[in-house]
């Protein structure tokens, strides 16, 4: 045999014996990793900040005094999948003259969560406890290759109506890069 066909035979076994002996690995999700929050949603339409409007808009209503605008979603692959992100909650400061003074300040999550394929949702094995004010996370479901739904349950007090109301919140985070 001549040393071309020495250095063919070599290339094939050699390329044989590689993918022959490569595990069969389940694909890696695609859903890890950055999310940018998108919108925050009301199922009805409140007045969260006394300005005389009312919106669906949970953004629109709320300024986060801090500064921080708890943009982020981060989901993490390890051993247990780890979910990271934020949630605004009344805080109410004071009544005066029968009149609340509310804040949004934000609390951070961390969860432990496995996805569900056939449902399109992820379930919380662990997550630490919420300021009750945050509300009851209902649901957390993936909505299409790039976009997650949370849904929370939370009291929050609508100035057109003058009493706290059960509301559920979507906060929807899209993927992408981090936004400046």
């Amino acid at each position: 045999m001549s040393k071309n066909k020495y250095i063919q035979l070599f290339a094939f076994v050699f390329l044989l014996s590689l993918f022959a002996c490569q595990e069969d690995e389940a694909p890696r999700p695609f859903f890890y990793g950055n999310y940018n929050l998108q919108t925050i949603s009301m199922d009805r339409a409140m007045d969260l900040n006394n300005d005389g409007e009312a919106s669906s808009d949970f953004l629109s209503q709320v300024v986060d005094g801090s500064g921080n605008p708890g943009n982020r979603l981060t989901l993490l692959s390890s051993e247990m999948d780890e979910m990271q992100f934020s949630l605004f909650y009344p805080n109410e400061l004071t009544v005066q003259s029968g009149v609340p003074i509310i804040r949004f300040p934000i609390e951070n999550q961390l969860l432990t969560v496995v996805f569900a394929e056939e449902t399109n949702a992820f379930a919380i094995l662990r997550m630490q406890p919420l300021v009750p004010q945050a509300g009851q996370i209902i649901a957390i479901n993936l909505i299409d290759r790039s976009t997650i739904d949370i849904e929370v349950n939370k009291s929050l007090y609508d100035f057109s109506n003058a009493e706290w109301l059960e509301t559920m919140v979507t906060y929807r985070f899209v993927r992408g890069l981090i936004n400046a």
